[in-house]
């Protein structure tokens, strides 16, 4: 999405970069910990470290919440790009 709204070869993977490092210190605090998308990638809530398992049932709420954001992402980089004369 960041590539569909600014110009320049090297703009849009700096910025991702940025707002990642930023994203990732902002959820890392135990109360925002539970929504951090980075948190539920690693999957470290849902792992058994004696057993090296997953635990637990499938975590239902945070799959749908991650792939809603994703689709709402798209669609705006979708329209962006709709509206932008090539």
């Amino acid at each position: 999405m960041i590539s569909s709204l600014v110009e320049g070869e090297y703009t849009a993977p700096a910025i991702t970069l940025g707002l990642f490092f930023v994203d990732m210190i902002a959820l890392s605090s135990e109360p925002t910990h539970a929504a951090s998308p980075w948190n539920f990638i690693l999957g470290g809530d849902y792992l058994s470290r004696s057993t090296q398992m997953l635990t637990g049932p499938l975590p239902w709420l945070h799959l749908a919440a991650n792939i809603a954001v994703a689709a709402l992402l798209t669609a705006i980089s979708v329209r962006v790009i709709q509206r932008t004369e090539f």
